[in-house]
């Protein structure tokens, strides 16, 4: 089963500046995902994390340095953070999770 989020973020365009996106999940997932989509274009996988007793992550192939995902099992919360964000990071972020 696949369930999924739209989350935004206003972006600023500050150097070093970290945007964090959330979602929110209900269920016991076996992981979770998120993609970028840019005007025009498909959903793009960006990278996933296990939701396990020692999560692992799982980056898109070129990995982005500037992305990292927090998971908190305690909130049933998944975390993107962008690192030095850009007008250029305003678009659509889809979490997803697989269960």
């Amino acid at each position: 089963c696949w369930q999924h989020l739209i989350c935004a973020a206003k972006m600023h365009n500050k150097p070093e500046l970290t945007v964090t996106l959330s979602c929110n999940y209900s269920v016991k997932a076996d992981n979770l995902q998120w993609y970028r989509q840019d005007p025009g274009s498909a959903p793009r996988f960006l990278l996933l994390i296990t939701d396990t007793k020692e999560p692992s992550v799982v980056e898109a192939k070129p990995p982005n340095p500037r992305l990292t995902a927090v998971l908190n099992q305690e909130r049933n919360q998944v975390h993107l953070q962008i690192s030095s964000a850009a007008v250029t990071d305003s678009v659509v972020y889809y979490c997803a999770l697989s269960y």
